[in-house]
């Protein structure tokens, strides 16, 4: 998730997670949150867990910091299979002007997941709402975990209120 801490502009980014592993499954979760610079550089990371809460915020407060430019990485693991292929984290985007909320369907698969075959590897895994204006711009943040990925075609599908469908390939540099 993109992560905007700007205290003095009023801006603000709160990462929601909620505990939908131990409400659906009674799976307990140990949580990996990592902040990066606007490079993609490790800043900090903390290990987590919902103890006695269904919901966790990180917000700047949790880092402790007024001013941040980056992104923020959520890992779930557990010793049981998490069932839930797409955890429930929301990115929640506040400043004077409004509020947005962003939930993603997008992952990355663990180490342990593709040593063990855990993957499917070609698929559609991605999808957001874009309402763009001349004032409002969409924009995606890719990460791709430890691995280093070679260039490659990915297939960009758009489909209007209204139902048309525009698609486009475009060759994704290597990451």
């Amino acid at each position: 998730f993109y992560f905007l801490i700007n205290n003095a502009k009023k801006i603000n980014t709160n990462i929601i997670l909620f505990n939908y592993f131990q409400i659906k499954n009674n799976n307990k979760v140990a949580i990996c949150v990592t902040l990066r610079d606007a490079k993609g550089n490790f800043v900090d990371r903390k290990n987590i867990d919902f103890e006695n809460q269904s919901v966790i915020n990180i917000d700047g407060r949790f880092w402790d910091i007024e001013f941040h430019s980056g992104s923020i990485e959520i890992e779930y693991f557990s010793l049981k299979n998490l069932v839930i292929p797409y955890a429930a984290v929301i990115g929640a985007y506040e400043t004077d002007s409004g509020i947005t909320y962003v939930h993603t369907y997008s992952r990355n698969y663990s180490k342990h997941e593709m040593e063990n075959g855990f993957t499917v590897m070609e698929s559609c895994e991605s999808n957001w709402t874009i309402r763009d204006s001349k004032d409002v711009e969409s924009f995606t943040i890719l990460h791709n975990g430890f691995l280093k990925i070679d260039e490659q075609e990915i297939k960009i599908k758009i489909t209007s209120e209204s139902g048309r469908i525009l698609e486009k390939s475009h060759v994704l540099k290597a990451l």
